[in-house]
């Protein structure tokens, strides 16, 4: 399985793994096999330019009232 994980914190981004791990755990104990977790790639959280963020938060908002801010 694949996961990509986006976070604005790279705390948030450890706390994600850890949990992972943790279920991953308790999940192979419990099927009685082995599991890994592997990172394939990690890039540092980015901070999305000002004014892209406006116009594209405008754009969104002139279609749909349903749509939540892009951290990176």
């Amino acid at each position: 399985m694949e996961l990509e994980v986006r976070a604005g914190r790279e705390e948030a981004l450890d706390a994600v793994e850890r949990a992972l791990t943790d279920f991953l755990v308790l999940v192979a104990a419990e099927e009685e096999c082995t599991a890994r977790i592997e990172r394939t790639s990690a890039k540092p959280a980015a901070v999305f330019d000002e004014r892209a963020l406006g116009g594209v938060e405008e754009m969104c908002r002139g279609r749909t009232d349903r749509c939540a801010p892009l951290l990176s």
